[in-house]
């Protein structure tokens, strides 16, 4: 199998290198850029084919990271560079790494990690996750288009021009390339690292879980702020911004489980002075019969939990019978905010987030004295609000899975 996937690889450069010779390049650091990359993943596939050394794979799938980033470094003046070099960037970056790692297993395993109930990197949990970033990589890849400028128009299905408005504003200007076609960067990495690995990655590959769970969670919760800000700074919603933020939220939901499982061991492993050999190479890990067909994948929707939704709901659509500015942007960021954090605390490990909302609570309560001329009505109307979001923070809701050591910090 790694013999196809090293022709593939010479395959793939030799076909990246033929195509400035075959299309008219409008920038020559693009044309060289593709001249050089291709040639040099030719080079490290027939490497890797007479040596079998992994940093030749590794190359090539290096090589494929900076193709893809390539078109955005240099703005990219015709699309067919952009689609053309981010096709092969993430074919190079899947073919690096099915020669650099072992063959997959696509089989459930019941590894679970010491006092879990259940196995955090099951195929089952982690597909789900997959489509969601591919369906951000392509929400992200069409405003990117339209930043980029292959496009002249972007289509909102609810806010009209306010896409446009937004991947037009200063903030998105303040980034020196395309913030959208970095966003499609991140999500395209989310989704090839998704796939690799086995069922046992948790406890095999601790190094690709980490870099996994920092792609999806700090990452998109960055993402989810800067969304937050959006109808305060730029004055306008993005519809798919919105999307992305949703869907960011539940890949979220979906890698907790794992990185923590991930993050135990590594904690074990540093006790045990051999931290650096468990994250680079993984333990041998005992399989043991546990529920897979019937595990919940370590995620609840308390009662509690879902009405904190549904009153951040609230607080945006109330923002539109507000006469102060000030108390439209309080409304919409705390509304966000609480959405945000009460979504991604229906993980069982993320749960004690969930009192982040207190803050959000308290400034609710705080500004509305803050603010002249206010009426007696939104006065008890933040005042209601701030004390349910409040009380409706406390309840944990039920947790149904076992986290071993980690079940101390689920309160």
């Amino acid at each position: 199998m790694k013999k196809l996937f090293c022709f593939l690889s010479m395959a793939l450069g030799v076909w990246l290198f033929a195509n400035p010779l075959t299309f008219s390049y409008q920038d020559d650091l693009l044309m060289y850029n593709d001249l050089c990359i291709g040639l040099l993943i030719t080079l490290f596939a027939v490497g890797f084919f007479y040596t079998k050394k992994k940093g030749f794979a590794w190359g090539i799938a290096g090589l494929g990271i900076w193709l893809k980033l390539a078109p955005l470094i240099f703005w990219a003046p015709q699309s067919i560079i952009y689609l053309n070099d981010t096709l092969i960037g993430s074919l190079a970056v899947v073919f690096g790494f099915q020669l650099a790692m072992p063959e997959i297993s696509f089989e459930n395993t019941s590894f679970c990690p010491k006092g879990w109930s259940f196995n955090p990197s099951s195929w089952t949990a982690r597909v789900l996750t997959i489509a969601l970033a591919l369906v951000c990589w392509f929400f992200s890849r069409y405003m990117a288009a339209y930043q980029l400028g292959y496009i002249s128009q972007v289509w909102d299905p609810f806010f009209l021009d306010g896409t446009s408005k937004v991947l037009n504003s200063d903030v998105s200007h303040a980034f020196p390339i395309s913030d959208a076609g970095l966003g499609a960067f991140g999500y395209t990495l989310e989704f090839l690292l998704g796939w690799q690995g086995g069922s046992k990655r948790w406890a095999k590959n601790p190094w690709l879980v980490c870099l996994f769970g920092f792609l999806v969670i700090p990452v998109s919760i960055i993402s989810v702020l800067l969304i937050v800000l959006q109808p305060v700074v730029v004055g306008a919603w993005c519809s798919l911004c919105l999307a992305t933020a949703f869907f960011m939220s539940i890949m979220i939901l979906f890698t907790a489980p794992e990185l923590v499982a991930t993050l135990l061991l590594l904690k074990e492993a540093k006790h045990n002075h051999c931290f650096w050999q468990t994250f680079w190479h993984g333990i041998h890990v005992e399989e043991k019969k546990s529920k897979v067909l019937k595990q919940s994948f370590g995620i609840t929707l308390p009662w509690s939990l879902l009405l904190l939704i549904v009153l951040g709901i609230w607080l945006i659509i109330s923002a539109s019978y507000i006469n102060s500015g000030f108390l439209i942007n309080i409304h919409y960021i705390l509304g966000l905010l609480v959405i945000f954090i009460s979504l991604i605390s229906c993980a069982e490990v993320f749960r004690a987030l969930r009192f982040l909302n207190l803050l959000f609570a308290a400034i609710l309560l705080v500004t509305v004295w803050f603010h002249h001329e206010i009426s007696l009505l939104l006065i008890f109307h933040n005042l209601l609000l701030g004390f349910l979001i409040g009380f409706l923070s406390f309840p944990k809701g039920k947790v149904i899975e076992k986290y071993g050591s980690w079940q101390r910090l689920i309160f």
